[in-house]
């Protein structure tokens, strides 16, 4: 299964699209142009000020969802991607900027012996949300798609969701069977955590796809 392809098929121009860690912004280009009414959330500052530059038609949100509404601490990643032993990535503009895909709000673990050319030397204070706050102050009763990228927060996003999570279709996140980062869940709490509703839709190894099976969108 091709995710994209996935998500052209289930979305509509109207659809409500949630992604949370959008990073520089690549993905989101591609979703801009299918449905207008994308809701983002980034808290590092270096990818929002580059972010900001794409100058894209949706609501963004410098701050993080987590499951609290108030201030945690962020660990900034960064580092030169040429020292990695696997070698630069395929975009030009990731590997000639500082590593900032790894910033989380989980503190880092394995992570730095798998890939020890990824520091943490910095830790920052930044604004959280519990997307269930966020969608009563935004008056939204439905969401159709959430992309997740939260580098091991994923149990923290799933919380902040509370009652509202039943309100959401599908649901496109990563996870590891390593602990990444201290307190990250593998596949199995994710799913132990999202309960009986939701089921795997596709494994991507890395990534998973789950669909909520009581999702009614003509109750919603």
């Amino acid at each position: 299964m091709n995710i994209y392809n996935f998500i052209k098929q289930h979305i509509k121009n109207d659809s409500v699209f949630f992604e949370i860690g959008t990073h520089f912004g690549f993905d989101t280009e591609k979703f801009t142009k299918l449905t207008q009414n994308i809701h983002c959330f980034e808290p590092d500052p270096r990818n929002i000020e580059i972010f900001k530059k794409l100058n894209l038609n949706v609501k963004f949100n410098e701050y993080a969802l987590s499951d609290m509404d108030g201030v945690s601490d962020f660990y900034l990643s960064s580092g030169n991607v040429y020292e990695s032993k696997y070698g630069p990535t395929d975009n030009n503009f990731v590997n000639n900027n500082d590593w900032s895909a790894s910033s989380s709000l989980m503190l880092p673990k394995n992570h730095i012996k798998k890939t020890p050319w990824v520091k943490f030397n910095n830790t920052i204070q930044i604004k959280t949300k519990k997307l269930e706050t966020y969608c009563l102050e935004n008056n939204i009763n439905k969401i159709d798609f959430v992309w997740m990228d939260v580098q091991g927060a994923e149990l923290n996003v799933i919380n902040g969701m509370g009652g509202f999570k039943q309100k959401i279709h599908y649901i496109y996140t990563e996870y590891s069977d390593e602990e990444l980062y201290t307190n990250q869940p593998n596949k199995n709490k994710i799913l132990e955590n999202m309960g009986d509703m939701w089921k795997v839709v596709f494994d991507f190894g890395g990534d998973i796809l789950l669909e909520n099976k009581n999702y009614l969108e003509k109750t919603i």
